[in-house]
């Protein structure tokens, strides 16, 4: 309990606050930032008005009511938190503990805590016709150094102090989600960001690369499904091996439209041994890697 009080920002039990008291002195409430850089969100329009049917019609009603929405700048820190602040004044609307961190959070109040990394990772994020019926803006930030997972949030909301619940925890995703061929050892840590888009099955995805340091030591990379986190597609290169040179892993995706019909065509990601992959979505025959 004290513990959990103490993350929550109460010094009342840090050392310096009575004679008695174990846990670690701050000078700052807010942790350490290293890795993930400040996202700010406001009014981004994805173009999404150019898909037919009520899809790119509703986006328009959308987008229009975006001006009267809080404009928010969200990033994560070494304290385990994702922090969502006003960017008007910069009070804090919220803050977000992933449960992929939890194990490391009792290090944090401890006198002699030794640096460890948390929410490193940079957050993104992107509009998303969520379950095929309403326009959404979700948020999805890597754990980058601070653990082998990436994980989602509903932000669509206009943010008031202390509104934010668990209904807008989206999902959690540390590589173990059901997907064939694919285990927890194909999951690295995901340093950089993740990429949001659209696609000709007429879903939108968050697409990441396996990120370095994975237990099989070979590049890959995910797509997890926005609205539903059990429909995962993974993409193994098959490069890389467990030896003193041979480890890999894939970076940061960028997503590519061709003719401007906002669904993706091919995803780019690069890996630690050199090689650009290109992934052709383009069709119904997804996931064929080309390394150049």
């Amino acid at each position: 309990e004290y513990v959990l009080d103490y993350l929550r920002g109460d010094q009342t039990k840090e050392q310096s606050a009575c004679g008695t008291c174990t846990f670690r002195n701050r000078t700052s409430l807010l942790g350490d930032i290293v890795n993930s850089d400040p996202l700010f969100v406001s009014e981004e329009n994805f173009g999404y008005d150019k898909l037919s049917g009520s899809e790119g019609t509703d986006y328009v009603t959308y987008f229009e009511g975006k001006p009267s929405k809080t404009a928010m700048i969200y990033v994560g820190a070494n304290d385990g938190t994702l922090h969502g602040f006003k960017a008007s004044d910069g009070s804090e609307m919220f803050a977000y503990v992933p449960a992929l961190v939890y194990a490391n959070l009792p290090y944090l109040a401890k006198p002699n805590y030794s640096h460890k990394y948390y929410v490193d990772g940079a957050p993104t994020m992107g509009d998303v016709y969520y379950g095929g019926s309403a326009w959404k803006t979700v948020l999805v930030t890597p754990l980058g150094a601070g653990g082998r997972g990436v994980f989602a949030l509903d932000i669509t909301k206009n943010f008031a102090a202390n509104s934010f619940d668990g209904s807008d925890v989206l999902w959690e995703f540390d590589g173990t989600n059901a997907v064939a061929g694919s285990t927890s050892n194909d999951m690295g840590y995901p340093v950089g960001s993740a990429a949001i888009g659209r696609f000709n099955d007429g879903k939108y995805y968050a697409v990441f690369g396996n990120g370095y340091g994975s237990p099989n030591c070979k590049s890959a990379l995910f797509m997890v499904q926005i609205d539903d986190p059990s429909k995962v597609k993974y993409f193994p290169t098959g490069v890389g091996a467990c030896t003193t040179t041979g480890h890999n892993g894939m970076s940061t995706p960028s997503l590519v439209d061709y003719d401007g019909d906002r669904i993706i065509d091919a995803i780019f990601a690069g890996d630690l041994m050199g090689n650009l992959w290109k992934f052709d979505v383009s069709t119904g025959a997804w996931g064929n890697a080309l390394g150049t």
